[in-house]
């Protein structure tokens, strides 16, 4: 999958392929560590809720480009509001067109990409 990241009032600061299965926060590694090793700015992602179904989940990604929060853009134009939920961009076709020209790339090849990498 492609992710296009949203950082709340300020707008997309990034696109991303997703190269891995989502894993529960206190099963991931990165730089081979577990998360618990690192010093979070939100620890709380690792307590496991009753139903670890519920639980903080992370994905590993490959940034296709980034940006800090000065240069985000579509900060008006965003698919969801709430920091728990996701929205998808499919049927989103002038919310991707917008993407598309202001981090300069073309959904549809990433995807292809990405399904020839699989």
């Amino acid at each position: 999958d492609i992710l296009c990241a949203y950082l709340s009032g300020h707008g997309y600061v990034g696109v991303a392929r997703v190269i891995d299965n989502a894993l529960p926060a206190t099963q991931f590694l990165f730089n081979g560590k577990p998360l618990p090793s690192y010093p979070l700015k939100q620890p709380a992602m690792l307590v496991v809720p009753p139903n670890p179904q519920d639980g903080e989940f992370v994905l590993k990604v490959d940034w296709i480009e980034t940006r800090d929060r000065k240069s985000a853009v579509g900060g008006d134009i965003s698919v969801w509001r709430s920091r728990s939920m996701l929205g998808s961009l499919e049927s989103q076709s002038d919310t991707l067109k917008y993407l598309e020209k202001e981090f300069h790339l073309v959904f549809k090849d990433l995807l292809k990409k990405t399904q020839r990498a699989s």
